[in-house]
């Protein structure tokens, strides 16, 4: 019998992204929370604590990826920013509420700097 998700055994994969989640990184994420989902064992973790901004193309990302991954999807530490996109999104209610763990964080300011992992 295999691990369940409350034993807290499963495999954990985090996928950090730092900076802006937009139309110029979201095929980039999503190809780096497919390859962190190949396991079917294995929760993934993407860590928002460090995007300062998603636009569409992003949310599109991380959408398609809880459609995919459901409960084995879990979004750490958005700020408060994307947070609020997240909750004011209707495509949200139309695949499902996101797990989201950790408290929000305040956004980055600063360069646009480019996702990094």
């Amino acid at each position: 019998m295999g691990p369940t998700p409350d034993d807290g055994s499963r495999e954990v994969s985090v996928v950090r992204v730092v900076g802006e989640l937009d139309l110029a990184s979201a095929s980039w994420v999503r190809d780096r929370i497919a390859r962190a989902a190949r396991n079917p064992a294995r929760e993934v973790v993407v860590d928002l604590s460090g995007v300062s901004f998603v636009d569409c193309a992003g949310l599109g990302a991380l959408l398609s990826a809880q459609a995919q991954l459901g409960t084995r999807l879990s979004l750490r530490a958005p700020s408060v920013a994307v947070l609020k996109l997240l909750e004011l999104t209707t495509l949200r209610a139309a695949v499902g509420p996101l797990h989201v763990v950790g408290s929000p964080v305040g956004s980055a300011a600063g360069p646009r700097p480019r996702p990094v992992w």
